[in-house]
């Protein structure tokens, strides 16, 4: 979600993605951590959470680093900063989800160590998410830039195959 949120605060800087759809992944970040995780909009619940909260600030790190050492003068560090923590928190969002995944018991096991969560729900409503998200970021996208970049489009268009194979995988594997 926080990288939602940096690429909306990020629109009237550098235009990442597609304006009107990451507005619209906001709200649906909001929906899915309100109805798919049960997140309680309180501190207690941040606190609860502090390893997320670890993954953003060691991905914001990483990108001041990055940016300070491969600053180019005649653009804004801000925006750089901003663009790639995007990123960066972008690809470390998976990490929560591998973990649901590894914290899940095997299909053959008797005991589940979940805390009474129901992490076939949550990761319900992760890969929803997920997927819907990079039908625009992937699937739009590749059909806007089909004449102008063939090799790029075609990126685009297998992440998003690699992608929703990831989540039927890890679909199946936490059922």
């Amino acid at each position: 979600g926080c990288f939602m949120i940096l690429r909306v605060a990020a629109w009237p800087l550098m235009e990442v993605g597609i304006g009107w759809s990451n507005l619209v992944g906001v709200i649906a970040v909001l929906v899915v951590l309100h109805v798919g995780f049960r997140f309680k909009w309180k501190l207690d619940t941040f606190l609860e959470h502090i390893d997320v909260v670890c993954l953003i600030l060691l991905a914001t790190s990483g990108a001041i680093v990055t940016e300070v050492i491969d600053y180019e003068a005649s653009t804004s560090l801000l925006e750089h900063v901003i663009f790639t923590a995007s990123s960066y928190i972008e690809v470390l969002g998976f990490v929560p989800a591998v973990w649901m995944v590894h914290q899940s018991a095997k299909k053959n096991d008797d005991v589940t160590r979940t805390g009474g969560v129901d992490l076939t729900r949550q990761a319900v409503f992760f890969f929803v998410f997920l997927v819907g998200f990079y039908i625009f970021e992937d699937l739009v996208t590749s059909w806007k830039i089909r004449h102008l970049a063939g090799i790029a489009a075609i990126g685009h268009f297998v992440h998003f195959l690699m992608l929703t194979h990831f989540a039927s995988f890890m679909l199946l594997n936490i059922s």
